[in-house]
């Protein structure tokens, strides 16, 4: 285990990523991408740690909280590495912060999308559970700050599920 300024995790490696993947600090050519395998059941994500990639393979779950109102244009990305069996994968907007967007429902990496969800503007969480929401590997979910006088975070993303699918937000 190894632990930088974004926390504490099982490997870190960087990738360089496309011109405007840093989001709030508005680059101007490529960027660095840093990916974070998240070991931890908890892990709370700085502002700072814009454009990165969270690859989540703790099967007994992990709740991520997202900085509080950070700079327009802050982004993060979670890709489902395992499958949560004992646990949900849950990304929690800061305090006083809403999601707005849509994350569609696969039944298999083959299938069309047979699901939906739409976020409320009430709607603070994501939660996959590796069956019904969503959260079985191959699920991909980004997050963008996009509106500081409201308060939200845009969500967009594609899940696999199994069974009668819901929604994965509350």
């Amino acid at each position: 285990m190894s632990c930088n300024n974004y926390g504490c995790s099982t490997a870190i490696t960087s990738t360089t990523g496309p011109k405007g993947n840093t989001g709030a600090t508005g680059a101007s050519g490529t960027a660095t991408v840093t990916v974070v395998v998240a070991a931890d059941a908890s892990y709370t994500i700085a502002a700072t740690a814009t454009g990165t990639e969270y690859y989540m393979n703790r099967t007994a779950g992990i709740t991520f909280t997202l900085p509080v109102s950070p700079a327009v244009g802050t982004n993060f990305t979670f890709i489902t590495e395992a499958t949560p069996t004992t646990g949900s994968y849950v990304i929690n907007a800061g305090a006083g912060d809403f999601f707005l967007g849509f994350i569609y429902s696969h039944k298999s990496a083959a299938d069309e999308i047979v699901y939906t969800a739409n976020a409320a503007l009430t709607d603070t969480h994501v939660t996959l559970n590796g069956t019904t929401t969503g959260g079985v590997i191959g699920t991909k979910i980004t997050v963008t700050y996009m509106d500081a006088t409201n308060n939200l975070w845009y969500v967009s993303g594609d899940t696999l599920a199994t069974g009668a699918q819901a929604t994965p937000f509350s």
